[in-house]
């Protein structure tokens, strides 16, 4: 499997943005987070879903990485908090 491909904390803390903005209303992510869900990104007291996010911010396909230690390492080696759901 390819690897993400490379983002800052700040063009990810954008891309929260983004998500507060154009995301968080919409009927997929008002039910979020689902019994599914394991982790979640905790920022400014939001929790975020870890990726989305990481999607937004690199234009990466949610399919193209895996969710779990992959993207949990990806955000927390740029100084992100992941939350257990």
């Amino acid at each position: 499997m390819p690897n993400i491909p490379p983002a800052t904390k700040e063009e990810l803390l954008a891309a929260m943005r983004r998500f507060d903005a154009e995301f968080r209303s919409l009927p997929r992510w008002v039910r979020w987070p689902t019994r599914a869900d394991r982790f979640a990104l905790l920022h400014d007291g939001k929790r975020y879903p870890v990726k989305f996010i990481i999607s937004l911010a690199t234009s990466y396909s949610v399919s193209g990485f895996s969710g779990g230690n992959e993207a949990n390492t990806y955000v927390g080696k740029r100084g992100l908090t992941v939350i257990t759901l």
